[in-house]
């Protein structure tokens, strides 16, 4: 290459004095420096960064939902009421008397050891003129099956002792064996759980003492009852 000297005495190089081969390179590389980058925006004089990518945060996880047993509670004790009827099968004849039930028992998971009382005052009249009430009670054992259901089908089965208490008389009683059959509803409590039942048994009397005013010879029950346990 030739300096060239313009009229100011400076010298300047003319690119028509540069070699075909140099000539050629700078064609080739000076293109490919000039190429801006696609991602990236300019202006004249400043770089621009791409705007900021801001995350979503992730969805909130679903609710777990704890199924509890309703029993499942550090209460171990068991203590009702409820109300019903019992059919006296007699050899006068059948006759329904109305009988007030109590209950407390000892539950041990599903098994529930308990005793359980029929009060029937007035549950039929003599031949004295008199009255006879019962007083029923029984040593039972009790099962709740299908533990994580919303009804509980429950059945047990005991021995029982019968009291006959006539107004004009000796008191006697008589031996029967029960086998009880219902369904319980129960709520979960903070302490406990209540129990909102209906069931059904029957007593079978096996032997009585002298002087049992009445031949009874079948009971059978049926009520509505409230359970709390604590």
């Amino acid at each position: 290459m030739k300096p060239h000297r313009t009229t100011d005495g400076r010298s300047r190089t003319r690119l028509s004095t540069l070699t075909p081969g140099i000539a050629l390179l700078m064609a080739l590389v000076f293109p490919r420096l000039a190429t801006a980058d696609p991602g990236v925006s300019y202006e004249p004089g400043y770089a621009v960064p791409p705007p900021p990518r801001y995350l979503r945060p992730p969805p909130p996880p679903p609710p777990v939902i704890v199924e509890r047993d309703p029993y499942r509670t550090p209460g171990v004790v068991v203590t009702g009421a409820g109300f019903g009827g019992l059919i006296l099968k007699t050899d006068r004849g059948s006759t329904v008397v109305p009988t007030y039930l109590l209950h407390v028992g000892l539950a041990v998971g599903a098994a529930e050891f308990a005793l359980r009382t029929n009060l029937i005052p007035r549950a039929m009249e003599l031949d004295d003129g008199g009255d006879l009430s019962l007083y029923a009670t029984r040593a039972t054992f009790n099962y709740r099956f299908i533990q994580r259901a919303v009804v509980h089908p429950v059945a047990g089965f005991g021995l029982e002792s019968v009291i006959a208490a006539p107004s004009n008389g000796d008191v006697a009683h008589c031996f029967a064996g029960t086998l009880r059959v219902g369904l319980e509803l129960a709520f979960p409590l903070s302490d406990g759980a209540l129990a909102l039942g209906l069931d059904t048994s029957g007593h079978l009397p096996f032997a009585a003492s002298e002087g049992f005013p009445v031949d009874m010879s079948l009971m059978l029950g049926f009520g509505a009852y409230l359970d709390y346990r604590f």
